[in-house]
C-alpha cells in the first residue's frame, strides 16, 4: 500500500496503522468527568498525542535518514523520541515562545533544537527550506497521510476501551492533522459525530471551515493553547476537514483555563491549553459532545499552578 497517497487514506490503512504502533505507544486510560469520556493523551509517551504521528512516519524511513520538523513542542518531542528509538538525528525547529518545558524536554530526547521564526508557519518554512537544502526528511506535523494515520488511531484506541463508538467527540485543532485521522477512523468505524476545537485568537481552520476556502486568523494569537496556535490554514487539511468533520466551534482563554482548572481539581488531570481546549467547548456548551481527547500535558509548573491557584 502507498501511505504517501492521500487517496489511499481508507479503513485498511486506519487499522494498519493502529496494529503497527500497538505496543509501541501508550495505551492512554479512559475516565468520566460528569457525563464526558476523556481519553487521556496528556499520559502519552511524551505526555501528547502527537508521538503517534511521529512515530509512525518516522517508523518507515530507513536507518540513514536524517530528519527535521517544525514545532511548539509537542510534536517536537514526538519526532525526537521515535528518531531516538530508530537512532538516527533529529533536528528541531521551534518557533519563539515554545514553553521552556517543551524545549528542554525535547533536548531531553536526544534532539538538536534550534528556535526560528515569530509563529509555526514562519518556522516550518524555514524547516522545509533546510531539508532541502541539506538532505533532511521534513517530518510534517499534519501535512502528510502517515502522520494523520498515526494521530488517528487514538480514536481507534479509544473505540476498542469502551467498546462502543461515542456519540459525539470534541477534537482540539490546531492544523487539523488529530481530527482527520480522528474523522477518517470514525467514517469508517460508526456514526460519531466530529467537532473541531480552536481558540478563538487562532481561528484560521475554523474561519475557513465556515466558509468552506481558505481564510486568515483573525485573532492576535495571543492563547494560552500554544500547541494549537497556528496563523494559516492548510489547503489539503481544509479539504479534509470539509469531507470528514461536522462542525467547528471557537472558546476563549478564560474557557480554557476553566477547563483546565476544571480537570485538576476534579480529576487531578494535568493538561496544557491546547490539551484542554476540547473539553473547554464542552463545559461551556460550545459543543455537544460527550467524549473528548486531553491532547498533552506539556506546560511550565509555574504556568500550570497559577492557572488551577
Amino acid at each position: 500500500m502507498n501511505y504517501t497517497n492521500w487517496e489511499n487514506l481508507n479503513e485498511k490503512c486506519a487499522r494498519d496503522a493502529f496494529n503497527h504502533l500497538n505496543g509501541f505507544v501508550r495505551k492512554t486510560r479512559v475516565v468520566k468527568l460528569d457525563k464526558v469520556l476523556l481519553k487521556l493523551e496528556n499520559e502519552q509517551i511524551t505526555n501528547s498525542y502527537k508521538v503517534r504521528g511521529a512515530s509512525y512516519f518516522i517508523n518507515h524511513l530507513d536507518e540513514k535518514s536524517r530528519v527535521i520538523t517544525a514545532s511548539a513542542g509537542n510534536h517536537a518531542q514526538g519526532v525526537a523520541y521515535a528518531s531516538s528509538h530508530k537512532k538516527i538525528d533529529s533536528l528541531i525547529l521551534m518557533p519563539k515562545g515554545t514553553s521552556i518545558t517543551k524545549i528542554m524536554n525535547t533536548l531531553n530526547l536526544g534532539a538538536k533544537v534550534k528556535i526560528v521564526g515569530e509563529n509555526y508557519n514562519e518556522t516550518a518554512r524555514k524547516a522545509k527550506e533546510i531539508a532541502e537544502q541539506e538532505g533532511y526528511v521534513y517530518i510534517p506535523a499534519y501535512e502528510h497521510p502517515l502522520t494523520i494515520l498515526g494521530q488517528g488511531t487514538v480514536y481507534t484506541e479509544f473505540v476498542d476501551q469502551l467498546g462502543f463508538t461515542p456519540k459525539s467527540i470534541a477534537v482540539p485543532v490546531g492544523g487539523g492533522g488529530l481530527i482527520t485521522g480522528i474523522a477518517l477512523n470514525a467514517y469508517y468505524n460508526g456514526k460519531t459525530k466530529i467537532i473541531g476545537v480552536q481558540s478563538d485568537k487562532a481561528n484560521a481552520m475554523y474561519n475557513s471551515f465556515h466558509t468552506g476556502r481558505l481564510r486568515k486568523n483573525d485573532g492576535d494569537l495571543e492563547t494560552i493553547a500554544e500547541g494549537i496556535k497556528v496563523s494559516e490554514a492548510s489547503e489539503i487539511m481544509l479539504e479534509l476537514m470539509l469531507r470528514y468533520v461536522d462542525d467547528m466551534v471557537t472558546v476563549s482563554d478564560m474557557e480554557i483555563k476553566e477547563a483546565m482548572r476544571a480537570l485538576y481539581k476534579s480529576r487531578g488531570i494535568i493538561s496544557e491549553g491546547a490539551g484542554a481546549a476540547g473539553y473547554a467547548a464542552i463545559l461551556f456548551n460550545k459543543a455537544k459532545a460527550d467524549s473528548t481527547i486531553i491532547t498533552g500535558g506539556n506546560i511550565d509548573k509555574n504556568v500550570f499552578d497559577s492557572i488551577v491557584s
